[in-house]
C-alpha cells in the first residue's frame, strides 16, 4: 500500500454542504489501485475498559469501539460516493473491496486483557486493528530480515 492522501474526504456531505466524512489516510494498492482507509488514534488511547465486565473479561474502550465504527462509516460513505469522487478528482483509484485499518493504543499487559483484546479484534472482521507495539515489532523483524547476516546492530 502507498499513501494516496492524508485527511481525505470520503463523502457524506449533505445537501447543505455539512456532514462530510474525512479519513485520516486514504491508501491505495499500487498494483490494483484498490483503496484502503486508515484511522489513527494516539498510542496512549485505551483499548479496553479499565473495569472488568465479568470474571476476567474486559470490554472494548469507548475510543476503540468508536474508531472501529468511524472507519466502517467512512468506508460506507466512500462506497456510496465513490463514482462522483473518482470523476471529480480524476484519480486512478478503485474501490473493489475497501480495507479498513485502525492504529491505536498499546498492547495490553495482563493475560485477561490480552485475551479480551484478541477476542474482540478477531471478531472485528471488517476492520484490522493494530497497536503501536505491534507495528514497532514488525518493523524490527523486517529490519532484522533485511540486514545482512554478519551485520549485528
Amino acid at each position: 500500500m502507498v499513501s494516496f492522501q492524508s485527511s481525505a474526504s470520503v463523502g457524506g456531505v449533505g445537501f447543505a454542504g455539512s456532514g462530510g466524512k474525512v479519513a485520516d489516510y486514504l491508501l491505495k494498492n499500487p498494483l490494483t489501485n484498490n483503496v484502503a482507509l486508515v484511522e489513527i488514534k494516539k498510542p496512549s488511547t485505551s483499548l479496553l475498559n479499565t473495569k472488568e465486565y465479568r470474571g476476567g473479561v474486559f470490554g472494548p474502550s469507548k475510543d476503540l469501539d468508536g474508531a472501529v465504527t468511524q472507519v466502517m462509516d467512512q468506508a460506507y460513505q466512500l462506497m456510496t460516493s465513490f463514482a462522483g469522487l473518482k470523476l471529480a478528482s480524476r484519480a486512478n483509484l478503485e474501490a473493489y473491496a475497501v480495507s479498513c485499518f485502525v492504529v491505536i493504543g498499546r498492547t495490553p499487559s495482563s493475560d485477561d486483557e490480552q485475551k479480551s483484546f484478541e477476542m474482540y479484534r478477531a471478531n472485528s472482521r471488517n476492520v484490522k486493528i493494530v497497536t503501536y507495539d505491534e507495528i514497532l515489532e514488525q518493523l524490527k523483524l523486517l529490519r532484522k530480515f533485511l540486514l545482512p547476516e554478519d551485520s549485528e546492530r
